[in-house]
């Protein structure tokens, strides 16, 4: 038998928006911390959860049963470490004054 987010990452990926909201409730307070706690402020963790989900719903959707369904959550902090990593690098590359707009 399944575990539950396991079968609810299987109905979202064949389009069950119940199914897909109930994965964020699950997943948000925990991406979130995970987010901040990567050092980023709360417009770039919001920045890089966008994408985590983007990538984690389009991994989903891709998805079937002859391939086998992602961990949600695995998939999900996986995605969101290389994008909240991403986002800290960026923030710390050097600005130059004449390539500000």
């Amino acid at each position: 038998m399944l575990h539950d987010l396991d079968r609810l990452a299987q109905c979202a990926a064949d389009g069950d928006r119940a199914a897909w909201n109930t994965l964020v409730d699950s997943y948000v307070a925990p991406a979130w911390r995970t987010a901040l706690g990567a050092g980023l402020d709360v417009e770039q963790a919001a920045g890089a959860l966008e994408l985590a989900w983007l990538r984690t719903s389009q991994a989903l959707a891709a998805a079937s049963p002859a391939t086998g369904y992602p961990s949600p959550g695995g998939l999900l902090m996986s995605t969101l470490m290389d994008e909240s990593s991403a986002a800290e690098r960026h923030s710390r590359a050097p600005t130059w004054p004449y390539l500000e707009v």
